[in-house]
């Protein structure tokens, strides 16, 4: 026959319990205000829509779409350009648009058939330096601040396709996907892509040209890729691994991309070192002794790197260097990859 256990015998067993089982007694009798939880606290305006698995596919996939921007922008710009994913997140799409500075260049960014839209993001200075070298300059940010006219809005709106055309190369591994820039705006607060509370994937890349550096954001909102999620798994992420170092076709079309970039050549004559001193007493007419001889070779810069060795001398009228071979470091380069 069973016995109903009092409430003191209830006790003692949980507390003979507890000190076998290490420290549950401990656990029961702990105050409310402690730190010490074992529980994990869920912030309901930030749930998590995106997976780690999510975010690993979301990764590979726009380091993808730098390397393809890069070679783009090379080309778009004549100018060697880099673009690296630098972090991504997932925020609230609230809190990005409100944190982004005015005046910034957006594009709103539609991927066909997909519903929604994606936010592109530049800041103003790159993008006024690109503008410049587009409309024939060496690339520099105007003097006049960042009002710009019809006419330049235009040639930034044709900038901002030439980035999110890569999104197409970048999303192929999951589905065939058409970016088509919509609207370019410079005003943040304008931009509507995305509910205020909605939970976004944020990206942020690293972009380095014309001798400058600067950002671009995208924010992708999760209902906009909400029927693309199931498809971003380990799968996807392997298989867009295994693309990393690209078919033949991708090498032809990079090395096309690339051959009308524009590099600044240059011949170095020879370096010396002095103090502080002699460089504060250097006037006009005084000779400085480089540590190169008059019949030495010089090497030829292409960029900020010696490709070619020559020797300097005239063509009609101007002066001119004579190619005249390879410098032994970049000979050895070439045997160790042959």
């Amino acid at each position: 026959m069973s016995k109903t256990l009092s409430q003191w015998e209830i006790d003692a067993l949980l507390n003979s319990i507890g000190t076998e089982d290490g420290g549950l007694a401990a656990t029961s009798s702990q105050a409310p205000g402690s730190t010490d939880r074992s529980i994990k606290l869920y912030d309901f305006r930030r749930p998590d829509k995106f997976s780690k698995e999510h975010i690993r596919a979301i990764q590979n996939i726009h380091e993808t779409f730098a390397r393809v921007t890069a070679s783009s922008l090379s080309s778009y710009l004549r100018s060697t350009t880099s673009v690296s994913l630098s972090s991504i997140e997932q925020v609230v799409y609230d809190e990005y648009i409100h944190q982004l500075s005015n005046p910034t260049l957006v594009n709103l960014v539609e991927l066909q058939p997909l519903a929604g839209r994606i936010v592109l993001e530049m800041n103003m200075k790159l993008g006024l330096a690109m503008l410049d070298r587009m409309m024939g300059g060496a690339g520099q940010v105007s003097v006049r601040g960042n009002e710009v006219t019809d006419i330049e809005l235009a040639l930034l709106r044709s900038l901002g396709g030439t980035i999110s055309a890569g999104l197409r190369e970048g999303w192929s591994a999951v589905a065939d996907l058409q970016p088509v820039l919509v609207e370019t705006v410079l005003d943040a607060d304008l931009v509507q892509a995305a509910l205020p509370g909605d939970i976004a994937a944020l990206l942020l890349f690293e972009i380095h040209t014309l001798e400058m550096s600067g950002t671009i954001s995208i924010c992708i909102p999760h209902p906009v890729i909400e029927p693309l999620m199931d498809r971003l798994n380990t799968q996807v992420w392997f298989s867009s691994s295994s693309r990393k170092h690209g078919s033949e076709d991708d090498r032809l079309k990079l090395a096309d991309g690339i051959r009308g970039v524009r590099l600044p050549i240059g011949v170095e004559l020879g370096s010396t070192m002095i103090t502080v001193g002699e460089l504060l007493d250097v006037r006009k007419g005084d000779v400085i002794r480089l540590d190169r001889g008059a019949e030495a070779e010089l090497p030829i810069l292409a960029g900020k790197r010696a490709r070619f060795l020559g020797r300097p001398g005239t063509l009609g009228g101007n002066r001119a260097v004579q190619v005249t071979g390879v410098p032994a470091s970049l000979l050895d380069l070439l045997d160790d990859v042959a």
